[in-house]
């Protein structure tokens, strides 16, 4: 238990990140899994990234962060997950 809590916390990037209150929710993360989207291929029409009037274009790709978490009292989902897009049209 605390794992992932600990890696992030040694984590240059990430431990300024988290605060005192992020603590006993992050003691429940058990796994972290990135997986790489598809690349849009040039000749694909701009589409909806899901935020707004943004469009995902030739060249876009993205990523997603899926946070998984034993049952708590923190979250009503066990997965939590975040998509990262990168790229896209100039």
């Amino acid at each position: 238990p605390g794992f992932w809590l600990e890696a992030m916390k040694n984590s240059r990037r990430v431990r300024d990140l988290i605060t005192e209150r992020d603590e006993p929710a992050l003691q429940h993360l058990v796994d972290v899994i990135a997986t790489t989207l598809p690349e849009i291929p040039p000749e694909a029409p701009p589409t909806a990234m899901g935020d707004g009037d943004a469009k995902a274009g030739p060249g876009t790709w993205a990523f997603q962060l899926e946070f998984v978490f034993r049952p708590n009292e923190f979250f009503a989902n066990t997965r939590l997950v975040k998509t990262y897009w990168l790229g896209g049209p100039p």
